[in-house]
């Protein structure tokens, strides 16, 4: 299976590329995976909602703000029709 990422891609669209074990396409991906199952938490006193993560993600390396790397680097500008046409040369 291939997948295009590039540097919008992240959170679930990170997990599920490598959830599949599929090949990357195009630029590296955000990196918002690391902590994952976010949660509202209101500061009593204040009122402040902050976001907590309940869950960290071990890759064996960091990958937040960092982003995962990719298979094949593709212009940002490739069509996806233009890659689906070669879809054989990047298997």
């Amino acid at each position: 299976m291939l997948v295009l990422v590039d540097g919008r891609t992240r959170s679930f669209g990170e997990s599920s590329a490598q959830g599949l074990g599929a090949r990357l396409l195009g630029s590296p991906t955000t990196g918002m995976i690391e902590y994952g199952n976010i949660v509202p938490y209101v500061l009593p006193d204040c009122g402040l909602v902050i976001s907590l993560p309940t869950k960290h993600n071990d890759y064996g390396r960091p990958v937040e703000s960092v982003g995962f790397p990719v298979d094949v680097t593709l212009d940002d500008d490739v069509p996806a029709a233009a890659v689906a046409s070669e879809f054989e040369s990047f298997v």
